[in-house]
Protein backbone atom coordinates (compact mmCIF):
# COMPACT_ATOMS: atom_id res chain seq x y z
CA UNK A 1 0.00 0.00 0.00
CA UNK A 2 1.33 3.38 -1.12
CA UNK A 3 1.90 6.05 1.29
CA UNK A 4 0.42 9.28 0.43
CA UNK A 5 -1.78 9.91 -2.83
CA UNK A 6 -1.24 11.09 -6.51
CA UNK A 7 0.20 10.55 -9.65
CA UNK A 8 4.01 9.31 -8.03
CA UNK A 9 2.20 7.12 -5.35
CA UNK A 10 -0.26 5.41 -7.77
CA UNK A 11 3.29 4.97 -10.45
CA UNK A 12 5.36 3.73 -7.15
CA UNK A 13 2.45 1.18 -6.24
CA UNK A 14 2.32 0.18 -10.23
CA UNK A 15 6.39 -0.23 -10.03
CA UNK A 16 6.00 -2.40 -6.56
CA UNK A 17 3.17 -4.69 -8.18
CA UNK A 18 4.47 -5.58 -10.92
CA UNK A 19 8.07 -6.13 -9.70
CA UNK A 20 6.94 -8.43 -7.01
CA UNK A 21 6.09 -11.71 -8.69
CA UNK A 22 7.30 -15.22 -7.61
CA UNK A 23 8.86 -15.95 -4.29
CA UNK A 24 9.34 -13.46 -1.07
CA UNK A 25 12.69 -13.77 -2.60
CA UNK A 26 11.64 -11.14 -5.37
CA UNK A 27 10.90 -8.58 -2.87
CA UNK A 28 14.76 -7.90 -1.60
CA UNK A 29 16.02 -7.67 -5.32
CA UNK A 30 13.57 -5.41 -5.91
CA UNK A 31 14.20 -3.38 -3.55
CA UNK A 32 17.76 -2.02 -4.86
CA UNK A 33 16.78 -1.65 -8.51
CA UNK A 34 13.20 0.45 -7.12
CA UNK A 35 15.16 2.95 -4.76
CA UNK A 36 16.34 4.74 -7.02
CA UNK A 37 12.92 5.45 -8.80
CA UNK A 38 11.20 6.30 -4.99
CA UNK A 39 14.10 8.38 -4.52
CA UNK A 40 13.59 10.53 -7.63
CA UNK A 41 9.71 10.65 -7.11
CA UNK A 42 9.83 12.09 -2.95
CA UNK A 43 8.14 8.28 -2.48
CA UNK A 44 8.42 6.49 0.52
CA UNK A 45 5.92 3.34 0.38
CA UNK A 46 4.89 0.58 2.79
CA UNK A 47 4.62 -3.15 1.84
CA UNK A 48 3.44 -6.35 3.64
CA UNK A 49 3.77 -9.28 1.02
CA UNK A 50 2.66 -12.60 2.28
CA UNK A 51 2.47 -16.08 0.76
CA UNK A 52 -0.33 -18.38 2.09
CA UNK A 53 0.37 -21.90 1.61
CA UNK A 54 -2.67 -23.77 2.14
CA UNK A 55 -1.20 -27.24 1.97
CA UNK A 56 1.03 -26.82 4.29
CA UNK A 57 -1.04 -24.39 6.57
CA UNK A 58 2.15 -21.93 6.67
CA UNK A 59 2.71 -18.06 5.89
CA UNK A 60 5.56 -16.82 4.20
CA UNK A 61 6.14 -12.90 4.26
CA UNK A 62 8.14 -9.82 4.53
CA UNK A 63 7.00 -6.36 5.90
CA UNK A 64 8.60 -3.65 4.29
CA UNK A 65 7.57 -0.83 7.13
CA UNK A 66 4.11 -1.75 6.96
CA UNK A 67 1.65 -2.09 10.35
CA UNK A 68 2.96 -5.28 11.57
CA UNK A 69 0.12 -7.87 10.85
CA UNK A 70 -1.61 -9.12 13.81
CA UNK A 71 -2.27 -12.85 14.50
CA UNK A 72 -4.24 -14.02 17.00
CA UNK A 73 -3.45 -18.03 17.49
CA UNK A 74 -7.01 -20.45 18.40
CA UNK A 75 -6.02 -20.29 22.09
CA UNK A 76 -5.65 -16.56 22.10
CA UNK A 77 -1.72 -15.59 22.09
CA UNK A 78 -1.09 -12.92 19.92
CA UNK A 79 1.99 -12.73 17.34
CA UNK A 80 2.82 -9.40 15.40
CA UNK A 81 4.63 -10.57 11.80
CA UNK A 82 7.27 -8.01 12.45
CA UNK A 83 10.25 -9.33 10.31
CA UNK A 84 11.42 -7.19 7.29
CA UNK A 85 12.99 -3.89 7.12
CA UNK A 86 11.96 0.04 6.61
CA UNK A 87 9.72 1.84 4.73
CA UNK A 88 11.10 1.66 1.18
CA UNK A 89 12.58 5.06 0.13
CA UNK A 90 14.42 5.37 3.39
CA UNK A 91 17.69 3.58 3.50
CA UNK A 92 18.88 2.88 0.08
CA UNK A 93 21.06 -0.68 1.43
CA UNK A 94 18.21 -1.68 3.91
CA UNK A 95 17.68 -5.98 4.10
CA UNK A 96 14.56 -7.10 4.36
CA UNK A 97 14.53 -10.89 5.50
CA UNK A 98 11.77 -12.77 5.26
CA UNK A 99 9.94 -14.31 8.18
CA UNK A 100 7.60 -17.39 8.38
CA UNK A 101 5.04 -18.60 10.60
CA UNK A 102 2.96 -22.10 10.61
CA UNK A 103 -0.77 -21.43 10.23
CA UNK A 104 -3.28 -23.64 12.71
CA UNK A 105 -7.09 -24.02 12.51
CA UNK A 106 -8.82 -21.28 14.17
CA UNK A 107 -5.57 -18.87 13.93
CA UNK A 108 -7.03 -15.36 12.20
CA UNK A 109 -4.82 -13.03 10.84
CA UNK A 110 -5.23 -9.20 10.27
CA UNK A 111 -3.59 -7.13 8.34
CA UNK A 112 -4.70 -2.95 8.15
CA UNK A 113 -3.53 0.34 7.50
CA UNK A 114 -2.21 2.93 9.84
CA UNK A 115 -5.70 4.98 9.41
CA UNK A 116 -7.43 2.18 11.96
CA UNK A 117 -4.80 1.88 14.08
CA UNK A 118 -4.54 5.38 14.56
CA UNK A 119 -8.15 6.28 14.33
CA UNK A 120 -8.63 8.54 16.98
CA UNK A 121 -11.73 9.89 19.08
CA UNK A 122 -12.96 13.71 20.31
CA UNK A 123 -10.31 13.18 22.99
CA UNK A 124 -7.46 12.53 21.04
CA UNK A 125 -7.20 8.68 21.48
CA UNK A 126 -6.09 6.77 19.14
CA UNK A 127 -7.94 3.52 18.59
CA UNK A 128 -5.03 1.53 18.58
CA UNK A 129 -3.81 -2.36 18.53
CA UNK A 130 -4.76 -2.93 21.44
CA UNK A 131 -8.42 -2.46 20.82
CA UNK A 132 -8.14 -4.04 17.28
CA UNK A 133 -6.84 -7.65 19.58
CA UNK A 134 -10.17 -6.75 22.09
CA UNK A 135 -12.23 -7.30 18.59
CA UNK A 136 -10.51 -10.38 17.68
CA UNK A 137 -10.62 -11.58 20.62
CA UNK A 138 -14.55 -11.52 20.91
CA UNK A 139 -16.49 -15.03 19.83
CA UNK A 140 -14.81 -16.37 16.39
CA UNK A 141 -17.05 -15.63 13.14
CA UNK A 142 -15.96 -15.77 9.62
CA UNK A 143 -13.41 -13.97 8.19
CA UNK A 144 -16.39 -11.00 7.02
CA UNK A 145 -17.83 -10.89 10.42
CA UNK A 146 -14.72 -10.29 12.11
CA UNK A 147 -13.84 -7.58 9.54
CA UNK A 148 -17.22 -6.05 9.76
CA UNK A 149 -16.77 -5.97 13.41
CA UNK A 150 -13.26 -4.04 13.56
CA UNK A 151 -14.52 -1.65 11.21
CA UNK A 152 -17.51 -1.27 13.38
CA UNK A 153 -15.38 -0.41 15.84
CA UNK A 154 -12.84 1.62 14.44
CA UNK A 155 -16.15 3.84 13.25
CA UNK A 156 -18.12 4.51 16.36
CA UNK A 157 -14.57 5.14 18.15
CA UNK A 158 -13.75 7.78 16.36
CA UNK A 159 -17.01 8.92 14.89
CA UNK A 160 -16.11 7.59 11.46
CA UNK A 161 -13.96 10.53 10.79
CA UNK A 162 -11.00 8.25 9.70
CA UNK A 163 -8.24 10.82 8.88
CA UNK A 164 -6.10 8.28 6.95
CA UNK A 165 -6.90 5.31 4.47
CA UNK A 166 -9.03 2.84 6.57
CA UNK A 167 -8.17 -0.61 5.07
CA UNK A 168 -8.14 -3.92 6.62
CA UNK A 169 -7.61 -7.61 5.96
CA UNK A 170 -8.83 -10.51 7.72
CA UNK A 171 -7.76 -14.29 7.30
CA UNK A 172 -9.70 -16.53 9.13
CA UNK A 173 -7.91 -20.35 9.10
CA UNK A 174 -10.41 -23.20 8.87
Amino acid sequence: MAIGLGIAGIAASALIKFAITGSLGGLGGMLAAGFLYLLSISALLAIFRAVIDTARMTLAYCNAGHNPPILRRRDGAIEWLREGGPVLGVLPAASYPAGAIELRPGDCLALFTDGISEAFNAAGEEFGEKRIIQALNQPAGGAEEIRLRIMAAATEFSNGDFHDDATLMIAAMR
